[in-house]
């Protein structure tokens, strides 16, 4: 039974589905029926141009008007244009779109193609690429009662003024400004969508790099304009990573130099690597921000201050290897500077100086006594005249010509061979010694010369502030128009039978040119390329000349005496932009035509344009450019279309211009050419030198400087001549008489150099002399007595012979030491060899002593200086950090797009 019930049922159901696609098919014929009803009715004398009032109590149509963010593409700080995905909505009445849908099978609502039905011509008019209009143009709803829907798309680039100040803390408030192009408030007037004053964001999709924090909507007065406000916060984890972080690395790393020893010379390498590192830091932010002169990045600040404080290091450390690298033939140590720097700051920076300890040369001698020195010693004993009296008398004159044998059959190929190196070290010592510290001093004194040689420069006056041109506020024309529907649609059938648009409208060929009044307002100067030679300019074109075929009366056509007619309809006049650099000649939107009843047309068509402008960087970046636009007839010459000055204004129209943040308008006249057949605007403009100042101007003044620090190094560690000139020695050049006298003599005294005294020393008089002097006492030699030797036994005493002297050109001669010791040449020469090595140790410890106490002066304020260099990176940092605001906020974006929405809803 239940296989028989199921069965009945299908059957039944099988039956009836034929019937029920049947019926379906009808009605949805019977719809589709009352639909072109619907389209035939309503549309059938149907004008898209005309304004859709019903009488003449209507004075005007309600636009409601709402937006719907999608997705916010783009924000281009350089250029400074928001780019968004937006859809609009808008919503009116239009009285000749209703029907009764009761007479239509109920059809409450129709879609029609935009083309069909008058649409409010609603643009966006801060734009920054030309595209006023809607990206597609969708269907529009129209309901039965005349309401009017159309939800078109839209990708809009607008200009938006960025505000660098905090970045990468910043926040930007953009603004989207729509309103009608040819309808005043009294005929069009803009609200909101369903009262709701704000943005949707409901279909938005998150950004990566900024969070919306308010949308706020505005509606003027007049109700001509509506504004959104797009009130968003940069994520500044990016920045932060990518140039905050590097930056204050870089910083602290630039205080570590002075952690490294006081004669380091990579001190220096460091600083200028750290110092060419932020400069490509700061070409990257140039890159990335605008050149904006109001404000100045809160990065570029940071920068700034590491930059200052990278040169000054450079200058501190050149300033420590100056001292570290004195010597105390050049300078010589105040009595201040040793109090200061070597006992009052090391006790404030907690600084204690390791003891020295010194060995004289004496006890040197002493420890280390040579073969040399023990010979001359031991020579110096068997000659002495008291051990010879005492001899004399205890041995027989035998024993004493034994010892005097003895004496003179010492090995002296030995002693030859020490006295030969011995001698080769005086001569060595002398030579050089005598030449390099007037070397030396002369090319300190050649680089002091250019160090004050290059101090001397002169200065360009280019810091000259240029006041923006104020806006001048003219009021606004009111203009009544009484427009009927009916009227008006007779009118333009009377108006266009017959009316041929290609036709220029003058009465025969021998009639007067066509006068056209031509102007140009200027509302935002986008960019000015310098590379590219390119002017980008967002103007609006005003075109005004006499049509005499469209001429009416308005007493027969309802009072009517102003239309607006499409672009296609009426005859135009083909001016176009002569130095355009993109190609595009013509405006951007072809607006609609403004048609008096005496014939006057009037068309105010926007336009983006790329003009070409010859660019000259002479005094960048305190520079002006004078950029032309130059308009005429592309077909039309002088005997066709003559061309005057619109109302009687000499030049660009400035009146609603948005102030650039990069340049300042000086002026802007404009000139007739070529017989009045075209018009010349001249548009000077001055550039905004802030940003080029601090980004580029300081750090390269400060780099000048910089350079001049080089000449304050130390002599042998400065420029390529002066280290040639360094290190020439006597045996490759001699110094001239006039290189002496002017380095030495002249030079110092006009730079009022003192240079340090020598310590004076005992001149050398010789071998006997010096022995005499000096090393009596050591040698434990005495005075000479009378020769106790007989004529019959007496020795060779030491001939006299003809030496160079070995302090001085002359030579001296060697006196007979008659009834003396005897030594031979070689042995006197030791003698006064060894001598000098014995002073010269002794001087170079005490020159020693001396270097120690600069080094020790240049750690000192190697310390200073990292104690204050770090103090301020600290401060500067904090400081920098704490003046941005609400860099630890963070923000929770899905919070603030909910709570927004039920703000603006009015739901708690």
């Amino acid at each position: 039974l239940v296989r028989i019930s199921i069965t009945m049922h299908q059957r039944y159901y099988g039956q009836l589905l034929p019937i029920f696609i049947f019926l379906l098919e009808i009605f949805t014929a019977l719809c589709a029926y009352d639909e072109d009803l619907i389209y035939s009715d309503i549309f059938h004398g149907y004008n898209p141009l005309v304004l859709p009032i019903a009488s003449e109590n209507e004075s005007q149509v309600v636009i409601e008007f709402g937006m719907s963010m999608i997705l916010l593409v783009n924000v281009d700080e350089k250029n400074q244009i928001l780019q968004t995905n937006v859809w609009l909505t808008m919503s009116w009445k239009d009285p000749y779109l209703r029907w009764n849908p009761a007479d239509y099978n109920m059809i409450k609502d129709i879609r029609v193609p935009v083309k069909h039905i008058w649409v409010p011509d609603v643009v966006l008019f801060n734009n920054a690429d030309g595209h006023y209009e809607v990206s597609f143009y969708s269907n529009v709803m129209v309901e039965s009662d005349g309401t009017i829907l159309w939800v078109p798309p839209a990708i809009y680039k607008s200009s938006c003024t960025i505000d660098v100040e905090n970045f990468p803390f910043d926040e930007q408030t953009c603004l989207l400004v729509f309103g009608s192009w040819t309808y005043t408030h009294q005929e069009v007037y803009l609200t909101f969508y369903k009262n709701k004053k704000f943005i949707e964001l409901q279909d938005y999709s998150y950004s990566g790099v900024w969070d919306i924090i308010d949308v706020p909507g505005i509606v003027h007065d007049s109700g001509s304009k509506l504004t959104f406000c797009i009130k968003i916060k940069r994520k500044p984890l990016f920045y932060t990573v990518l140039f905050g972080i590097p930056t204050m690395m870089m910083a602290y790393l630039s205080v570590f130099v002075f952690y490294l020893p006081a004669g380091a010379s990579e001190k220096i390498t460091l600083s200028i690597n750290l110092l060419l590192a932020l400069v490509v830091f700061m070409l990257l932010i140039s890159k990335i921000l605008p050149s904006n002169s109001n404000t100045l990045p809160l990065i570029a600040k940071y920068l700034l201050l590491t930059f200052i404080l990278d040169i000054m290091a450079i200058i501190m450390t050149v300033i420590i290897l100056n001292i570290y690298f004195r010597r105390p033939n050049c300078s010589r140590l105040p009595s201040w500077a040793r109090s200061l720097f070597l006992v009052y700051l090391p006790r404030v920076l907690l600084m204690k100086r390791p003891a020295t300890q010194r060995n004289s040369v004496v006890e040197y001698i002493a420890k280390n006594c040579d073969n040399q020195i023990c010979l001359i010693n031991e020579l110096s004993k068997r000659v002495s005249p008291k051990e010879a009296l005492s001899n004399e008398s205890k041995q027989s004159p035998g024993n004493f010509h034994d010892s005097i044998f003895n004496l003179n059959t010492v090995n002296f190929q030995m002693l030859n061979q020490v006295l030969i190196s011995t001698d080769q070290i005086f001569d060595h010592f002398r030579r050089v010694r005598s030449t390099e510290a007037e070397a030396r001093r002369i090319f300190f004194f050649k680089s002091q010369i250019y160090f004050s040689g290059l101090i001397r420069g002169k200065q360009l006056n280019a810091f000259t502030l240029s006041t923006q041109p104020k806006k001048t506020n003219t009021a606004n024309v009111a203009l009544y128009l009484a427009l009927c529907s009916e009227d008006e649609d007779r009118l333009m059938i009377d108006l266009f039978r017959g009316y041929n648009s290609l036709v220029q409208p003058i009465a025969n060929s021998n009639s007067t040119p066509l006068l056209l009044r031509f102007g140009l307002q200027l509302i935002l100067l986008i960019n000015l390329d310098e590379k590219n030679q390119i002017m980008h300019t967002n103007v609006w074109l005003t075109l005004k000349w006499y049509d005499f075929q469209m001429r009416w009366n308005p007493v027969n056509y309802g009072e009517i005496r102003q239309i607006r007619v499409a672009t296609d309809k009426v005859w135009l006049p083909d001016i176009v932009l002569f130095n355009n650099a993109d190609g595009n000649y013509e405006v951007s939107y072809h607006s609609n035509v403004v048609i008096d009843h005496d014939g006057k047309m009037l068309w105010v068509p926007p336009a983006i344009y790329k003009s070409s402008c010859i660019i000259d960087v002479e005094y960048f970046p305190f520079d002006e450019q004078v950029c032309t636009l130059l308009f005429g007839s592309w077909t039309y010459n002088e005997r066709e279309i003559i061309l005057s000055f619109n109302d009687g204004v000499e030049g660009v129209d400035l009146q609603d211009y948005s102030f650039s943040s990069i340049w300042d308008i000086i002026e802007a006249p404009a000139v007739l050419t070529r017989q009045k057949s075209r018009i010349e605007f001249r548009i000077r403009v001055r550039r905004k030198s802030l940003f080029y100042t601090v980004v580029l101007i300081i750090p390269t003044v400060l780099m000048a400087f910089l350079s001049m620090m080089v000449f304050y190094l130390p002599a042998c560690a400065v420029t390529v001549i002066i280290i040639n000139v360094f290190f020439r020695g006597p045996t490759t050049h001699r110094m001239p008489q006039w290189v002496r006298h002017t380095f030495l003599d002249f030079l110092p005294k006009m730079l009022m150099m003192k240079r340090p005294k020598r310590v004076s020393k005992q001149p050398y008089y010789g071998c006997v002399d010096t022995f005499r002097r000096n090393n009596a006492s050591r040698l434990n030699v005495p005075q000479p007595q009378q020769s106790y030797l007989d004529a019959n036994e007496s020795i060779q005493t030491v001939p006299q012979y003809s030496v160079p002297d070995h302090q001085s050109s002359e030579s001296f001669a060697y006196y007979q030491l008659a009834g003396q010791y005897p030594l031979t040449r070689e042995a006197c020469k030791a003698i006064e060899a060894i001598e000098y090595i014995s002073e010269h140790l002794r001087t170079d410890e005490e020159y020693q002593s001396v270097r120690e106490d600069w080094k020790y002066v240049a750690m000192v304020i190697d310390r200073l200086l990292l104690y204050i260099f770090f103090g301020v990176t600290l401060g500067g940092t904090v400081g920098v950090l704490l003046s941005a605001p609400n860099v630890f906020e963070f923000v929770d974006q899905a919070q603030i797009v909910s709570r927004l929405s039920l703000l603006y809803r009015g739901e708690t």
